[in-house]
């Protein structure tokens, strides 16, 4: 009967929470850390922009030109 009593009493005593201490992370510092690409990341981006312009194009004209919109295109997007 004793035991019933003590499990009893330890089930309904609530829990303490305990403050998080520097286990979240700012949210900005999230955003600011994921701002950075990795120089392959920015090739892909590129690559993936020059694509769209040139199927924007019919497929028609430059691709080295295609190429150079998106490089200033993407500088633009990640570098804002």
């Amino acid at each position: 009967m004793q035991k019933e009593a003590t499990v009893a009493a330890a089930v309904s005593k609530p829990v303490a929470k305990k403050a998080a201490s520097g286990q979240r992370k700012d949210i900005r510092q999230t955003e600011a850390t994921s701002a950075a690409h990795s120089p392959e990341q920015r090739y892909r981006m590129v690559e993936m922009a020059a694509y769209f312009i040139a199927e924007r194009n019919g497929f028609q004209g430059d691709a080295a030109g295609h190429w150079q919109v998106a490089e200033l295109e993407i500088a633009q997007l990640l570098d804002a």
